[in-house]
Order: C-alpha cells, then structure tokens, then sequence
C-alpha cells in the first residue's frame, strides 16, 4: 500500500514576490508622489492670500533615496511669492482683507495664515499614512493571479 504524497512548488510564489520587489520602488514613488499633489492642496488651503501667488507657486517634488523616496513640499526661488513667501510662513502679522475672507470659507479646522506648510503636514499624518498604506496595499496583477 502506498502512502499519499503531497508536492508543493513554491516557483509561482517565489515569483510573485520577486515581481513585487522589483515593482516597489516604483509603488513607493507612485505613494509619495499621491502624498505631495495632497500636501499641496493642504497647503494650499492654508496660505494667506492677497493677489494668489502664494497658493498657486506651493509645489512638491518626491526624491528618491537608497531606500525609500521623501516628498519636498517648497516655493520654488523663481517665484513670484518667493521674495515674501518665508516671512508669510514664520513672520508674525495680521492677515488682510482676502485672508479673512478665505479664513472665512474655510473647512472647518482649516486655520489660513503662517506656518502653512508645516501645519499642513503635522494636521495630516494620519491622512499620509493612509494614502501611502493604500497606495501600497493595492494589488498586483499578472497572468491571471493576484499578490497584494
């Protein structure tokens, strides 16, 4: 009597997660990337305004590192908001008829005026860390199977 065999190939898995670590970097980038366009409408949010060059020159670019990628939330020196843009983010004033006025119709918890990028970016951690953790989790489809 012979006794039942049982054969597992481990190729196919084996596969899957060498095709998930060559797509990685490029997921993580992708993540970072989703991160900075939502940093920067936060940011956004939260710029005082008096003509609009402030929010509209808020920008983002994601670099790569060795092993992970950073987003760089900036007003680029070319600007037109460049001259005034980090005495609006550490100086210490009262904001203007248009500030008042966006401050207005601001989302509740929204606080328009200094400190833009960084309250941006401490009030949503969480949010970051969701968009990052989706943006990761989503699968990988080839040949009809999935790896997530």
């Amino acid at each position: 009597m012979s006794t039942p065999q049982f054969r597992y190939s481990t190729r196919g898995l084996s596969d899957g997660i060498r095709r998930l670590l060559q797509e990685f970097p490029a997921r993580a980038k992708a993540a970072m990337t989703d991160v900075g366009h939502y940093l920067k409408s936060e940011t956004q949010k939260r710029t005082p305004v008096d003509e609009g060059n402030l929010t509209n020159d808020v920008s983002f670019v994601v670099i790569p590192y060795k092993s992970s990628s950073a987003v760089c939330l900036f007003i680029p020196s070319n600007a037109p908001s460049s001259k005034y843009a980090v005495w609006i983010h550490e100086g210490e004033y009262n904001l203007g008829p248009n500030s008042r006025l966006k401050q207005a119709k601001a989302e509740a918890g929204i606080v328009v005026g200094r400190k833009y990028i960084t309250r941006a970016i401490m009030e949503n951690q969480k949010t970051v860390m969701k968009i990052i953790e989706a943006k990761l989790k989503t699968s990988v489809t080839s040949g009809g199977s999935s790896v997530s």
